[in-house]
């Protein structure tokens, strides 16, 4: 076999090895999201309620803590800064969490954030009336 077959078999396997990447990358998102079913972990909220029909019944006699935390790049120029971090819930009854953003960069940004609770199966139980995590927020420069 002589140089120029070699480098066309060559050719064809590095080729195929590309498809096979991207298709493996392709096949990826459906995938990570059934892990992510299977395994517990990163609980999606899709829950958005309508605070007129909701009519659930406060559980006065049970306590849940949640607890917020923010995960940001540690190279991003974004702080999340909850008002309070954690909350001592009664199931049932509807509460408002906020928290503030502030633009570090000297430029401005577009972000958006993601509700995740985990372990995962509980985000079964959360539901959200308003949610900045649907929509993507502008901040300019300095901006909070």
């Amino acid at each position: 076999m002589n140089t120029q077959q070699q480098n066309r078999r060559l050719a064809v396997k590095l080729l195929l090895v590309a498809l096979g990447m991207l298709g493996f990358s392709v096949a990826m998102i459906p995938l990570y999201d059934v892990f992510t079913q299977i395994s517990g972990v990163n609980g999606k909220i899709t829950q958005l309620l309508d605070e007129k029909t909701l009519a659930y019944q406060v559980d006065e006699q049970r306590n849940v803590y949640v607890d917020f935390i923010s995960a940001v790049s540690a190279a991003s120029d974004l702080q999340v800064t909850f008002s309070q971090s954690r909350w001592e819930v009664h199931p049932g009854a509807i509460y408002d969490v906020s928290y503030q953003l502030h633009n570090l960069a000297g430029k401005e940004i577009k972000l958006r954030t993601l509700a995740s609770v985990s372990p995962g199966f509980a985000a079964n139980y959360f539901g959200v009336l308003h949610c900045l995590c649907f929509e993507t927020i502008t901040l300019q420069a300095q901006e909070v």
